[in-house]
């Protein structure tokens, strides 16, 4: 297992088909269906942004994973510098390898390197969020807030 930044010959049927499957397990697909082209070329801009990374994990030559991380302005302080999850998934197969785990840490590193002064992941409303809140409370997280939607 390889976690490698992603270049764009990594945004393939393989990277799409993943993308589909992590997209197909949130409830906006409720909203709209998945698109091919729009998720190519949000993964396009950020492996072209100064700002973005893309990590993918590779099992072999197999993409079985990826993260998507992004810096940001904190809303109210120029100062503060904020890395946040964009996206992640890890293919069900490979959840009980160190796929997710590599991820993550790689995330952690570049928002390090970036001199990101917090780094802020999600949890998707589902099954697993409990699963999900504990990795991050035992990483040293905590829970700042919650997030609510609904259909215009």
């Amino acid at each position: 297992m390889e976690i490698v930044e992603a270049t764009h010959a990594d945004v393939n049927d393989q990277m799409m088909g993943l993308a589909s499957d992590f997209y197909n397990s949130t409830s906006l697909v409720e909203i709209a269906e998945f698109c091919v082209e729009t998720t190519a070329r949000l993964f396009h801009d950020v492996i072209d942004s100064e700002t973005c990374v893309l990590f993918v994990a590779k099992d072999d030559k197999d993409i079985v994973g990826f993260i998507g991380m992004a810096l940001q302005m904190g809303p109210f302080c120029k100062e503060l510098v904020l890395a946040n999850e964009l996206f992640w998934y890890v293919s069900p197969e490979s959840r009980q390898s160190t796929a997710g785990l590599r991820l993550f840490n790689e995330a952690l590193k570049w928002a390090k390197d970036m001199s990101a002064d917090a780094i802020y992941f999600v949890a998707i409303e589902d099954d697993k969020v409990n699963d999900v809140s504990k990795i991050y409370t035992k990483k040293g997280f905590e829970s700042i807030e919650h997030g609510y939607m609904r259909r215009l």
